[in-house]
């Protein structure tokens, strides 16, 4: 039997509760931009990829559900930061594509979220943020979580 002081008991509420704050944090950061965190990883996913992507694979990939996805890709597209386009191999299907003007959206909020990465992740030096980010990439893998890496 496990004790109630081994490390699994105390990771959970951990991550939970840094995971909160973080969307707290993060949304207030990015209130001035008029984009929320959800739609910055949206954009992000869009810039790596080079032919766009389906909804459904944008919802799976930021683990949001399709009927809040469709509501985020609205949001974006009347903000000119994507376009839908027509699916090369299946014409019945529609995929999201960023536009320059996403990718400039994209761009222009990345210093206030390194900004706010740097503050978080302050207390680690270079060596334990690459560990931390290892980790977190191998959980969120392990639960087919999109991991997007900018450099």
């Amino acid at each position: 039997m496990t004790s109630r002081r081994d490390p699994a008991h105390r990771s959970l509420p951990l991550l939970a509760q840094l995971g909160n704050t973080v969307v707290r944090e993060l949304k207030d950061v990015m209130s001035s931009t008029g984009l929320h965190p959800r739609q910055s990883a949206i954009l992000s996913y869009l810039d790596e990829s080079e032919h766009g992507a389906s909804q459904q694979t944008l919802s799976d990939l930021i683990a949001v559900h399709r009927s809040a996805m469709v509501l985020l890709i609205d949001d974006l597209e009347s903000k000119g930061y994507v376009r839908r386009a027509r699916n090369g191999a299946d014409r019945r299907a529609y995929d999201v594509v960023i536009t320059a003007e996403g990718r400039a959206a994209l761009h222009a909020i990345e210093p206030l979220t390194q900004a706010y990465e740097d503050e978080l992740l302050g207390a680690l030096s270079t060596d334990e943020r690459e560990h931390l980010l290892g980790l977190l990439i191998r959980v969120a893998e392990s639960r087919s979580i999109g991991v997007t890496q900018k450099s």
